[in-house]
């Protein structure tokens, strides 16, 4: 199974979660949406290659999709003048492919981790800025998370502006500890102490959590404390 939309105007699909398929999720058309989508673990070595995201349309978007460990193309862009951004491509054998004649579309803010080959653009008026390459080896003199080189694609595009791929820390069991801060500069909240419950805290270290395994760093365990509650 998977998601398949032919020639449609106007289509969106958003929040599918697609596992385990023969494929993934394939649009095309125009004026079409690809939202919080996510696609993995597709396509078996020596038995088929498979496409998580393919987006066969003009005028449309490509955001906030999640494809993860596709034997094949993570993200396939068949149209035009399409708005590309916030994805995460990971562990895919080609991360994203761009059709040579798929023109003038913006590919940016997306996290391309781990994959065999990272993407190829042949078609130079795509414009590509401020995403993560994980096999980018450029330097960062200044410390700005931006590398000072462009990231040079399979094809021949390049972003002029890549973020730089920082290696999580060693995980293991973390201690967050939540002291109470008081705005003294502040009319409004003159001497007063500002602090959310513990609930808050506890829902954020599980967020946290979670977002370490979406992203494959691995598992994190994150324990709240109050230091120190309201005077």
């Amino acid at each position: 199974g998977g998601i398949s939309v032919g020639y449609g105007s106007g289509v969106s699909v958003v929040g599918n979660t697609v596992r385990h398929a023969l494929y993934g999720i394939a649009v095309q058309g125009d004026n079409c949406t690809l939202s919080d989508n996510t696609v993995s673990d597709l396509g078996q070595i020596f038995v088929n290659s498979a496409t998580g995201l393919g987006a066969y349309f003009n005028d449309g978007e490509v955001r906030g999709n999640r494809v993860l460990d596709i034997y094949g193309q993570g993200l396939v862009i068949g149209g035009s003048r399409n708005i590309v951004d916030g994805n995460l491509i990971q562990g895919c054998e080609q991360g994203v492919s761009v059709y040579t004649s798929a023109m003038d579309n913006s590919i940016t803010n997306n996290d391309l981790i781990d994959n065999n080959i990272s993407c190829y653009d042949g078609q130079l008026s795509n414009v590509w800025d401020h995403n993560l390459f994980s096999d980018y080896a450029g330097p960062d003199a200044d410390g700005d998370g931006i590398g000072d080189l462009p990231y040079i694609m399979d094809g021949g595009n390049q972003d002029l502006h890549p973020r730089i791929y920082g290696e999580a820390p060693a995980l293991g069991d973390y201690n967050v500890g939540i002291l109470p801060i008081t705005f003294v500069e502040s009319p409004k909240h003159a001497g007063q102490t500002l602090i959310y419950p513990i609930a808050y805290y506890e829902d954020l270290g599980r967020e946290i959590s979670a977002y370490y395994r979406e992203v494959s760093y691995g598992s994190l365990d994150l324990k709240v404390q109050v230091l120190r509650g309201p005077d």
